[in-house]
Formats: C-alpha cells, sequence, structure tokens
C-alpha cells in the first residue's frame, strides 16, 4: 500500500466480489485477535467462505449494506447496516464494523461509522443500534460519535481471553437529510 488516500464506498454485489479476497484478509485478522464479530479463531478457509457467502447472500437480497474502507484497492476497514426488519423498516443494525489492524487509531472506525450513518439516513433508517462486548475499546469508540447505552446483556459476549463478559447495546437518532 501507498500513502494514497482511504476511500470508502457503498459495496454493491459485485464490488464485494472484487473484494473478496481482501475482505478475507481482515475479517481473519480480527477474528484471529479473540472473539469477534461472533466468530472464534481459528477459522477454517471452509468456514471462512461458508460466512463471506452469508455476507453476499445478505447484499443480493438487500437485507444488509456494506461499507468498504480502501487504500490502493485494498480494504482496510469495513461496516454494515442490517436493513432486515420488516416490522421496524425505520431501524437499523450495525455490524461487522472491522479496521486492519496496522491502520487502527487513525479515525478509519469514526469515518465508516459515519458513512453508515449517511448511507443509512439516506434509504429512511431513523434510528442505528449495534451490540457490542463490555471491553471498553468499542465501547469508547461508539460513546464518543453519540452512541448511547441503552442496554446491557449479562454474560452476552466473550473476551480476547475467553471468559464472559457483558454484552452493550448502544442506539443513536439520525437527522434524515430528506426532512
Amino acid at each position: 500500500m501507498t500513502g494514497a488516500p482511504c476511500e470508502i464506498i457503498d459495496a454493491t454485489i459485485d464490488d464485494f466480489a472484487a473484494h473478496r479476497a481482501s475482505f478475507a484478509v481482515l475479517f481473519e485478522l480480527c477474528v484471529a485477535e479473540g472473539p469477534a464479530l461472533g466468530y472464534r479463531a481459528p477459522l477454517t478457509s471452509t468456514r471462512r467462505d461458508a460466512i463471506l457467502d452469508l455476507l453476499s447472500q445478505s447484499l443480493a437480497t438487500g437485507q444488509g449494506r456494506l461499507l468498504l474502507a480502501r487504500i490502493d484497492d485494498c480494504v482496510i476497514g469495513s461496516i454494515m447496516i442490517l436493513d432486515d426488519r420488516e416490522t421496524e423498516p425505520y431501524l437499523g443494525q450495525i455490524a461487522k464494523l472491522m479496521v486492519h489492524p496496522a491502520h487502527r487509531r487513525q479515525g478509519f472506525a469514526t469515518r465508516l461509522l459515519a458513512a453508515a450513518e449517511s448511507v443509512a439516513a439516506a434509504i429512511g433508517k431513523t434510528r442505528l443500534y449495534l451490540f457490542t462486548g463490555d471491553d471498553g475499546t468499542a465501547a469508547a469508540l461508539y460513546a464518543s460519535n453519540r452512541y448511547e447505552l441503552c442496554g446491557r446483556i449479562p454474560e452476552g459476549g466473550t473476551s480476547a481471553e475467553a471468559t464472559r463478559i457483558d454484552a452493550l447495546i448502544f442506539t443513536k437518532a439520525l437527522i434524515r437529510p430528506d426532512l
């Protein structure tokens, strides 16, 4: 990678297919650091491919939007907006926020969150929610981006040391651009 700027795209199914190998590397690195994104290392290639196939399917069916942060065509971050709640179409769930370890603490997670919020508002979402482990790092990121802690699930997550930790639920109201 060069010193090229980071570009965040709202990935189509074709974009995901073109960047799948690079995304797989990011996904494996993030899961290898500890239980992340609902998965535990080590991931076999079969398991990884099955997970990526499900992600691709959610893009193809419109149940999710995937934003990719790229530098020199290499995926260095991602975030998803899940859009599968038929009874609450105004709600969107944030998921799969990942930043490559070599690019952390440079503002990419905040940029991905802001981009996801813009896309969510543009598709009619007025509120986002997300789940994260109570490990301090992610919770601080969300709080600094004006997400409100609205719930806690006792022992609803697992730490990198494989101990049970609470899962936190955050939410944020969005201002729609068309209002």
